[in-house]
């Protein structure tokens, strides 16, 4: 299975900056470099799906990010904003070429959750309630989305979980009251349902698994 990140890139000329530039590695390939959007200098990859469809953002120093999405046969693509948006990212791909990340409004220190489908149209997800800002993180093949966001009444932050049917709903809200955790971010789901993520547990940190009824 292939791999994505990025890696830093020294400057050729003495005293120049360096640079991160996204790749994707594969054991037949080895590590290969993803070509910039126009106009940028620096970029990372997030995500890699079954198809081999990679999703990240590209940089520019004073600029906001960029998503971008790449495949071999189209190259680098990029991935466009909310009506009014300045910046965007794309965090999460599915095998059915669905991402998600964020976009925001015009305001980059308000982010919100984004569904890109497949003509690349941006959907925004919304919010929690009382919250100002969220972020998507992962969307599995039924289009079921996890990420987090700001809420009335969390300590900093909750995971959430979105369908086109229930739209965005707190996780914490979905477990037992006393069960003693705070989830704060869900990072993945798989097409059973099953979400991982991090959060507190009596006051400590640790990951979870879940397997909340609504996503089954």
């Amino acid at each position: 299975m292939p791999v994505v990140s990025w890696s830093e890139i020294l400057p050729s000329v003495r005293g120049a900056a360096s640079r991160l530039q996204a790749f994707v590695w594969s054991k037949t390939a080895g590590m290969v470099g993803l070509a910039l959007l126009p106009g940028f200098t620096d970029s990372g990859a997030h995500d890699i799906n079954n198809l081999g469809q990679v999703v990240g953002y590209c940089a520019l120093a004073g600029v906001a990010n960029r998503g971008f999405y790449w495949s071999s046969a189209a190259g680098t693509k990029q991935v466009g904003t909310l009506p009014g948006g300045l910046g965007s990212d794309a965090v999460g791909i599915n095998d059915l070429s669905e991402i998600v990340g964020t976009s925001d409004f015009g305001d980059v220190n308000k982010p919100l959750a984004v569904l890109w489908n497949r003509a690349r149209v941006a959907q925004s997800l919304g919010v929690l309630t009382g919250g100002s800002w969220s972020s998507a993180f992962a969307i599995n093949v039924l289009g079921t989305v996890v990420g987090n966001g700001d809420c009335s009444g969390c300590v900093s932050h909750a995971a959430f979980v979105w369908s086109a049917r229930s739209g965005m709903r707190d996780l914490n809200t979905l477990i037992p009251a006393n069960s003693g955790w705070q989830l704060e971010g869900a990072v993945a789901i798989n097409v059973a349902g099953q979400i991982v993520g991090a959060g507190t547990i009596n006051g400590q940190q640790h990951a979870f698994l879940l397997t909340p009824q609504c996503v089954r």
